[in-house]
């Protein structure tokens, strides 16, 4: 998982993965959400936001062209975040 934090890298990670990610600028510029390349099992996006209880859940996830991922790459994502709200504590 690797953060993604400027208009830049969004629109570029929106080239390379061919959608429309770049969307999420200003809500990543205030705060309201966060990006990430995910590398492994498989190349993907995700973009988490802030639900109206505070907590972070995955807005979208999505391969090349908004193609969907592998339920192993969703386990994985899921997982991860788990484990970065469990050692935000």
């Amino acid at each position: 998982m690797v953060p993604i934090r400027t208009a830049n890298a969004l629109q570029q990670e929106g080239r390379t993965q061919h959608h429309c990610v770049a969307t999420y600028g200003n809500s990543v510029a205030a705060g309201r959400a966060y990006v990430y390349r995910v590398l492994s099992p498989e190349r993907a996006t995700v973009a988490l936001v802030k639900s109206p209880a505070g907590t972070w859940e995955m807005a979208e996830i999505r391969l090349t062209g908004n193609d969907a991922v592998s339920e192993k790459t969703r386990r994985k994502v899921l997982e991860w975040m788990s484990a970065a709200t469990v050692g935000a504590v």
